[in-house]
């Protein structure tokens, strides 16, 4: 199975929230491919010459695939426009406060898969319905190479390994101000990295004991799906300074570890995450592969439903 073969086999549409149409917020429509969400920004950046600060945007987008996201931009007056092979930016409407992580309905996926084994084949016709529920783990992309093992000398107080991690200039061995000059989305990420490991094993572990399963791997072990798809309505709240688990244990961890006094803007709360996703799915079949179509809400990772098919 090959999927993102090219940016165009893996096409997200963002589906924003309602605009105002007045305000001191520009709202952007930005279609990209071969650049992840921050990249882009920073590109926008240097062309206009706009601070960082001012542009914010509801979730991050994949590099490998052609996207369409919305981002607001303070006192963009609608003016700016970008129209390249990689990168369009095009004015959309006014708004009355910035977008930030989560200012959005949900995305549209429409999915192509090369290459499927006779085995994938026979799992997808098995594990198929028009309404498909699967697991809602995070995925790959929120942990990148090194993304949960920075966050994890964040909160061990380890400040030296995180810039050595991150690959960030140090100057007389002042790592909490390196560490300051990344953006703050981007440490945040860090940290939520961490909320999102501990989260996979705590759900995994919970499917485990409900039924027969399969486990899937990805870029941090294996993670259990039901058989029978018999997924039963739950949550569980993300670690943070407010909720404990024993999982932390593991890490080296206790929740009074995610208050981090050197970066107060990192102490992030738990909060409720839906273990399951329910979702219309179709399908087309061709010589080239399989065309899958089907919207996901914020925060679900249409790789991990696909995951849950193959």
């Amino acid at each position: 199975m090959i999927i993102k073969s090219i940016p165009e086999d893996f096409i997200v549409e963002e589906i924003p929230i309602d605009f105002s149409g007045k305000g001191d917020y520009a709202i952007y429509r930005l279609t990209k491919k071969d650049y992840n969400t921050e990249s882009a920004v920073e590109y926008i950046c240097n062309k206009f010459n706009i601070p960082r600060k001012n542009i914010k945007y509801a979730g991050s987008k994949d590099r490998h695939a052609l996207t369409t996201q919305f981002i607001s931009i303070f006192k963009g007056k609608g003016a700016l426009k970008i129209d390249t092979e990689k990168i369009k930016l095009e004015f959309i409407s006014l708004h009355d406060g910035p977008l930030s992580l989560g200012s959005l309905k949900g995305n549209n996926f429409t999915i192509k898969i090369r290459e499927l084994s006779e085995e994938e084949l026979k799992n997808f016709k098995k594990r198929y319905s028009e309404e498909h529920v699967f697991p809602n783990y995070f995925d790959d992309q929120r942990f990148s190479e090194y993304n949960f093992d920075i966050g994890l000398s964040i909160l061990k107080r380890d400040f030296e390994n995180a810039c050595k991690l991150a690959k960030i200039e140090v100057k007389n061995n002042d790592y909490v101000n390196a560490l300051n000059k990344i953006p703050k989305k981007t440490l945040l990420f860090y940290i939520h990295s961490v909320q999102a490991l501990i989260f996979n094993k705590e759900l995994s572990e919970k499917i485990k004991g409900v039924g027969k399963y399969y486990l899937k791997e990805y870029s941090k072990g294996e993670l259990a799906f039901l058989e029978d798809k018999n997924y039963q309505s739950l949550n569980i709240k993300l670690v943070g300074f407010d909720v404990d688990s024993g999982l932390l244990k593991e890490f080296g961890l206790t929740s009074r570890d995610f208050i981090i006094k050197q970066f107060p803007e990192l102490s992030v709360e738990g909060i409720e995450r839906e273990c399951f996703v329910k979702t219309e799915l179709t399908y087309t079949q061709d010589q080239e592969g399989m065309t899958l179509e089907f919207i996901l809400p914020k925060g679900s990772y249409a790789t991990m439903m696909i995951k849950s098919l193959f």
